[in-house]
């Protein structure tokens, strides 16, 4: 049982570190939304989920809630895709893809054999997600100027 919230501990913290260091800054208007418009918002927002989760806490807030953010972050990811394929095809293909493998670690970690393996397998996803992330807020910040 130490052990394994040893664990749930050090992957919470990797978790939180490795998102604090993606946010970065994309403007958008409100008014009637081009493509552009909406995909630049669809950004905001995405930005905004990902700050959040850096205050995640996986041990207290438990598996479950952390399906919950991953799920709206892949609706938002949606919403960038339906909104800007033309701007970032590649790289919103890219963060859904690691959204997924992500989905797939968290589930191992739920599991009840927490080894160090599929802890692990979650920090490393997490990295996967925060580079994909990067990657389409780096998109949206040239293109929301």
């Amino acid at each position: 049982m130490g052990v394994k919230r040893g664990l749930r501990k050090s992957t919470a913290v990797v978790v939180a570190s490795v998102i604090f260091g993606l946010v970065v800054a994309c403007g958008g208007d409100d008014d009637e939304a081009s493509a552009e418009e909406r995909f630049c918002e669809a950004g905001d927002e995405l930005r905004s989920q990902i700050s959040g989760l850096s205050s995640f806490n996986v041990v207290e807030e438990g598996t479950g809630a952390l399906e919950d953010r991953l799920d709206e972050i892949a609706g938002t990811v949606e919403d960038l895709r339906d909104a800007g394929s033309d701007v970032a095809q590649e790289e919103i293909s890219a963060l859904d893809t690691a959204l997924d493998e992500l989905q797939s670690s968290v589930d191992e970690l739920g599991g009840e054999d927490l080894t160090a393996e599929n802890a692990q397998a979650v920090v490393n996803s997490v990295l996967d997600v925060a580079a994909a992330a990067n990657q389409v807020l780096t998109t949206l910040r040239d293109t929301c100027e």
